[in-house]
């Protein structure tokens, strides 16, 4: 018989075993055992050592003091891991099938039966005594931002703020509507009532399908996104699951400028003595290249290519910003007509709105002029005139329009800034566009 590593390997007749050598003072907690043996199962000296170090952490974790004996969750689960099984609260059992029952329960009995007088939170992690504390509702949003910090990678500061408010507003409206739950506890009825809740506010007028489909969905992603971190462990059930979103194809069609509009509200920027020099440009500029604000506002110098044999944009990110919109792609747009001009008063960019929240107040400023021709409308609606002209002129191929719309098409990828597609997109853009553009 050979012992080595310290006192805890030995091998007996060509076999390996676990040696632990019980501290005197514990001896009585372990029925009066000076040692304890446990076969590690292979007669590899090498195999033998893998399995040995979770025992010594095991065992000599077992004889370590257990803290003030004030039962809490942690305290509870840190005792259980260290007899060697996975705590599970009593109520757990509920969720859990038969056969990871069996496993948890037989773990926890045989370090019952190897422990003669187990301390009060050992007998807690062994009879699952102590319940999982509430996560409430009010405080998902906190611990999702903590355990998600990659879903706002590379976004302005201001957008960082804007995409964490839209989860922030949702879950809000969830604690408003069905109280302030625990999310531990939280059941598939619960979850189908607030959907059934959603849809009546559809029925209310109170916003689209979509509009309250998000809602549905940021709750159940926060959700989901701490659960996981947090208890993936523990099994929780997912209320969410095979609940569908919501969707009644009622989303209709985005509101365009229609051409009268154009025109009108070109001639109150003309008319109006307070306009902002650099909002008026950006507007015709976005008039004839169906830019949104955020492409405008971030641009840098070398974007502005205005010498070129073909005057253009290139949408891409720069020094202002580390990635485009969702779904959009770098691409070049030709500058025509009115577009042209005013990208020359602007050569190094557009300094007053490149600012983190520019194309927020873009949008609030161009809103005094726009509403007086278009009350219902918004910036954004001389980008959806530019798909629609360009999707009316039945000269044009469907990937031109992808183009300008920073939309990918199949077989187009290398293409959307090379000499040849810029002449092409060039032509197509002006002949979708109204003579006066």
């Amino acid at each position: 018989m050979k012992s080595s590593y310290g006192s805890y390997l030995q091998e007996r007749n060509g076999w390996y075993q676990f040696l632990f050598t019980v501290p005197k003072n514990q001896k009585a907690r372990f029925g009066g055992k000076a040692q304890i043996r446990k076969s590690l199962n292979t007669q590899d000296r090498r195999q033998a050592l893998i399995r040995l170090g979770p025992l010594v952490e095991q065992y000599t974790a077992m004889c370590e003091p257990t803290g003030s004996g004030i039962l809490t969750f942690d305290s509870v689960k840190e005792r259980a891991a260290a007899l060697g099984f996975d705590y599970r609260a009593a109520q757990a059992f509920q969720t859990i099938n038969l056969q990871e029952s069996i496993a948890t329960l037989s773990a926890a009995f045989t370090a019952r039966d190897l422990i003669a007088t187990p301390t009060a939170t050992e007998r807690a992690a062994i009879g699952g005594a102590v319940e999982v504390p509430a996560l409430l509702m009010s405080k998902l949003y906190a611990r999702f931002k903590e355990v998600d910090p990659g879903r706002v990678v590379n976004l302005t500061p201001e957008k960082t703020r804007k995409a964490w408010r839209r989860y922030e507003q949702k879950i809000e409206d969830f604690i408003a509507v069905m109280g302030d739950q625990d999310c531990l506890k939280l059941t598939k009825k619960t979850v189908l009532e607030y959907r059934n809740k959603l849809i009546v506010r559809i029925q209310n007028g109170d916003f689209k399908s979509a509009a309250a489909n998000e809602y549905f969905e940021k709750v159940r992603t926060a959700w989901r996104k701490v659960i996981e971190f947090d208890y993936g462990d523990l099994n929780v059930p997912d209320p969410f699951d095979k609940v569908d979103g919501i969707d009644f194809k009622d989303g209709g069609k985005k509101e365009e400028f229609t051409e009268e509009e154009v025109v009108a509200i070109r001639r109150v920027l003309d008319e109006s003595q307070d306009v902002e020099p650099e909002l008026r440009s950006l507007m015709l500029m976005s008039q004839n290249t169906g830019c949104g604000a955020d492409e405008l506002v971030y641009m840098a110098p070398e974007d502005i290519v205005l010498d070129d044999e073909i005057p253009h944009l290139k949408i891409r990110p720069n020094i202002h910003r580390k990635k485009l919109k969702n779904g959009h792609r770098p691409r070049y747009i030709p500058l025509l007509g009115v577009a042209f001009e005013e990208a020359k008063k602007y050569p190094n960019g557009f300094t007053k709105y490149c600012t983190p929240s520019g194309p927020n107040k873009v949008s609030e400023d161009s809103a005094v002029y726009i509403k007086q021709v278009a009350p219902t409308k918004s910036f954004g609606c001389y980008r959806h005139r530019i798909a629609t002209l360009m999707r009316n002129n039945e000269d044009i191929k469907d990937q031109f329009q992808d183009a300008v719309m920073g939309h990918g098409s199949t077989g187009m990828t290398g293409y959307y800034g090379s000499k040849p597609w810029l002449e092409k997109l060039a032509k197509a853009l002006k002949t979708s566009l109204p003579e006066n553009a």
